[in-house]
C-alpha cells in the first residue's frame, strides 16, 4: 500500500500545482487595476465602519470581549471575514478595530477566501456545484472583499482546476488499483523477510527508541532482545534503527514544526469555515423546502 499513499501525497501536491497553474495567469493580470477597484469599492464602507466602530471602542466593550472565549471571538471574526490567527488579545484588538480595511485584504492567491472556495469545489457533494457565481459571492463576506467581476474569474479558475484535479486523481487511482491487483505485494520481500511497515517490530522499535532503551545497547544486542526483531536480518534491522533515530532527532526541528503547525491551523480554519457554510446552506434548503410544502398545502 506504500504506492497508494505515495500517490495520495502526490495528488495533494497536484491539487496545489493545478490551481497555481491557473492562478498565476489571473493574479498577475491587471494587478494595479485590481487594487484601484478594491479601493473604490471599499472606500466608503471602510470610512463609515471605522467611524461607527470608533464609538464602540470603550472599556465596557473591551471587558465584554475579554469575557468571551477564544472560540466565540473567532466566530465573530469569521462572520466579518477577518483573519483568525493570533492570541486572544490579538483577536479582541481586531474586533475593536472593526471591519477589515483595504490594507488588510490579502491578494486572492494567498487568501483564506481562495482556500475556502477550493475546499468547497473539491467536495463533490457540496451545494456549490448547483449555485451560480453570484449566489456563491453573496454566501460569504470573505468573497465580497473582492469585486464581483474579478470573483467570477476566480470562480471559473477554481472550478476548472478542481475538475481537472478530480479527473487526474480518478485516472491515477484506477491505475494504482489496477497495478496492485496485477502485482500484489507478497507476504515477504525479495530478501525473504517480512515487510517492515506493517510488522509489529516497527511499533516496538519506535517504543524502544522513545523510552531510551535503544540508546543503552548496540544494534546487535537490541536485535537479540525481541523475537520480532529477529525476523529481520541484522543489517536490515540496523538500518531501521538509524532511520528511526534520525526521524526522532529531526522531528523537533523548528522549520518542520512551524510548517506543520501552520498547515494544521490553516486546515482547521478552512474546515471550520466549510462546516459553517454547509450548515447555513442546509438551513437555507430546509427553509425553502418548508415554504414549498406550505405552498402545496395551500393549493390542496
Amino acid at each position: 500500500m506504500n504506492l497508494y499513499w505515495r500517490q495520495h501525497r502526490s495528488n495533494r501536491q497536484l491539487e496545489s500545482d493545478t490551481e497555481s497553474e491557473f492562478d498565476d495567469c489571473d493574479e498577475t493580470k491587471d494587478s494595479e487595476d485590481d487594487d484601484t477597484r478594491l479601493e473604490k469599492s471599499h472606500g466608503e464602507e471602510d470610512e463609515s465602519s471605522t467611524i461607527d466602530n470608533a464609538d464602540q471602542v470603550n472599556e465596557t466593550d473591551e471587558e465584554l470581549l475579554k469575557a468571551l472565549t477564544v472560540t466565540q471571538l473567532k466566530d465573530r471574526l469569521r462572520e466579518r471575514g477577518s483573519t483568525l490567527g493570533g492570541r486572544k488579545a490579538d483577536l479582541i484588538q481586531r474586533l475593536l478595530l472593526g471591519q477589515q480595511q483595504k490594507s488588510t485584504v490579502k491578494g486572492w492567491k494567498d487568501s483564506a477566501a481562495r482556500a475556502f472556495l477550493s475546499k468547497l469545489f473539491h467536495d463533490e457533494k457540496s451545494n456549490i456545484h448547483r449555485m451560480s457565481p453570484e449566489q456563491i459571492y453573496n454566501s460569504n463576506k470573505m468573497f465580497q472583499n473582492y469585486p464581483l467581476d474579478k470573483f467570477k474569474i476566480y470562480h471559473e479558475t477554481i472550478q476548472s482546476s478542481a475538475k481537472k484535479f478530480n479527473e487526474i486523481v480518478a485516472v491515477n487511482e484506477r491505475n494504482i488499483w489496477s497495478d496492485l491487483h496485477a502485482f500484489p505485494r507478497g507476504e515477504t520481500t525479495l530478501g525473504n523477510y517480512p515487510h517492515w511497515d506493517n510488522h509489529p517490530a516497527c511499533a516496538l522499535l519506535k517504543k524502544d527508541i522513545e523510552n531510551g532503551q535503544a540508546d543503552l545497547m548496540q544494534p546487535e544486542m537490541l536485535h537479540r532482545t525481541r523475537d520480532e526483531y529477529k525476523a529481520f536480518p541484522l543489517h536490515v534491522f540496523r538500518g531501521h534503527i538509524y532511520q528511526e533515530k534520525r526521524r526522532k532527532r529531526e522531528e523537533p526541528g523548528w522549520v518542520i514544526k512551524r510548517n506543520k503547525t501552520a498547515q494544521k491551523m490553516h486546515d482547521d480554519e478552512v474546515n471550520a469555515m466549510k462546516a459553517d457554510w454547509d450548515a447555513s446552506q442546509l438551513k437555507h434548503d430546509m427553509n425553502e423546502l418548508c415554504k414549498e410544502w406550505e405552498r402545496m398545502s395551500t393549493i390542496d
